[in-house]
């Protein structure tokens, strides 16, 4: 066991990026529980990684121009799939 943090693997992964959103980090256990992780100085650095653990920082959405593409891919989709179930169902017929 190398007893490094979490603070400590993101360090070693090239740090927080400008867009991290370091308040909604979570600590997926290798046992599927979901811990919520925090950056905190005092606090930030006692969350120890264990081997099968994965850190996930998503990105913090700034603007309205963050949210368009991911608005954008879900219409995408939605509108293939109704595409798809009017298509199954002309086949049916």
């Amino acid at each position: 066991s190398n007893n490094l943090t979490m603070t400590d693997y993101i360090q070693l992964a090239g740090g927080f990026k400008k867009s991290a959103s370091k308040s909604e980090i979570y600590i997926i256990r290798e046992n599927g529980l979901v811990e919520k992780g925090d950056t905190n100085l005092f606090t930030g650095s006692s969350y120890l990684i264990m081997p099968g653990d994965t850190i996930i920082v998503p990105r913090e959405l700034q603007s309205v121009n963050d949210i368009v593409p991911i608005i954008a891919s879900i219409t995408s989709i939605l509108s293939n799939t109704a595409f798809l179930a009017a298509s199954i169902n002309a086949i049916n017929d």
